[in-house]
């Protein structure tokens, strides 16, 4: 992953965080929910994650095993996170004790995400289509 992206990633999550851990404090009684929480833990393991790849690239580059089983449970993780933050921004529209300017970068940065999915999913279309015999390739070696 290009460093800049994990930087803004790691930044954004930075932000997110904040917000939920200052609705968690405040104890926001309309900002209760299990995406709350999930956005929550997601971010701190994100950002612990992010930061090690930061800290110690070398130790990522040598054991790709490892870093590509990271980059898969973070993607994953992703996606849900991606659907819990588009559905808990859109819960705290009418919370009073929520910053409308964070809940709007948190609505935004869904959209952002939800579009990143979609052309991620188009491309790997596009490359299975032109590469018709890739399963093949892969396989005979």
């Amino acid at each position: 992953m290009n460093p800049t992206i994990k930087l803004i990633t790691l930044l954004a999550n930075l932000v997110i965080l904040y917000y939920v851990y200052t609705l968690k404090s405040n104890d926001c009684k309309c900002s209760e929910h299990t995406c709350r929480e999930y956005i929550y833990y997601y971010s701190i393991i994100h950002i612990f994650l992010t930061a090690l790849m930061f800290i110690v690239p070398k130790f990522f580059d040598d054991n790709k095993k490892l870093s590509i089983l990271v980059k898969l449970i973070l993607g994953f993780g992703m996606i849900v996170n991606v659907y819990c933050l588009y559905t808990y921004s859109q819960q705290l529209k009418g919370c009073k004790c929520s910053s409308e300017n964070f809940r709007n970068f948190m609505e935004y940065y869904s959209y952002f995400y939800i579009a990143v999915l979609c052309f991620i999913h188009l491309y790997l279309y596009d490359f299975y289509i032109r590469n018709k015999n890739l399963r093949a390739t892969i396989i005979s070696n």
